[in-house]
């Protein structure tokens, strides 16, 4: 066997290093075997290899995670103000500025209490957006708009107290982006 030194791994004259081939389950190609290192496995993969596979796989699974469902766009109750229905908002029925701006999604309800008000939610795709729809939103009578981070909210009342209105908006912005 004409063997030498090759960065301190023992290497043979037929171009393979020794130990290095774990796909064909030896360290040469040749049948003979005469580069394998003496005392060194020919199987396909150690044990402890095994291990450390199944451990880096678990890890690199467990990074990932399944994706969260998204939260609500509306709690059941804010304040004094009860949920009595709420749909999601197809792209259609989204105004065309907010839609041009980027939407995830959007969704309507209606709330009763002392009064009534028709609560419309838009889940922009940056803060920034939602920033914009706020400042370019027309104003229109007995109508609140704010955003918070990525959502813009449009409240219209009907009936109502501005004062309970108030209390309704501030509880909807905390409870807004988390």
């Amino acid at each position: 066997m004409t063997a030498f030194a090759w960065g301190g791994v023992l290497a043979c004259h037929c171009g393979f290093r020794a130990g290095v081939s774990v796909l064909l389950g030896k360290t040469c190609p040749l049948d003979s075997g005469h580069c394998r290192l003496k005392g060194r496995s020919t199987r396909f993969m150690g044990k402890h290899s095994i291990t450390y596979l199944v451990l880096f796989s678990i890890l690199l699974v467990s990074c990932g995670g399944l994706p969260q469902p998204a939260a609500p766009l509306f709690p059941e109750t804010v304040g004094a103000w009860k949920l009595k229905q709420s749909t999601d908002l197809a792209a259609d029925q989204v105004p065309e500025p907010i839609r041009r701006l980027g939407i995830r999604r959007a969704g309507s309800a209606v709330y009763e209490g002392p009064g009534r008000l028709k609560v419309e939610v838009y889940e922009l795709t940056s803060s920034a957006a939602a920033f914009e729809a706020e400042q370019t939103w027309r104003p229109m009578a007995d109508t609140v708009v704010f955003h918070k981070e990525s959502l813009f909210t449009v409240v219209h009342w009907e009936n109502a107290d501005r004062a309970e209105v108030s209390a309704f908006v501030r509880e909807m912005a905390k409870r807004a982006g988390g």
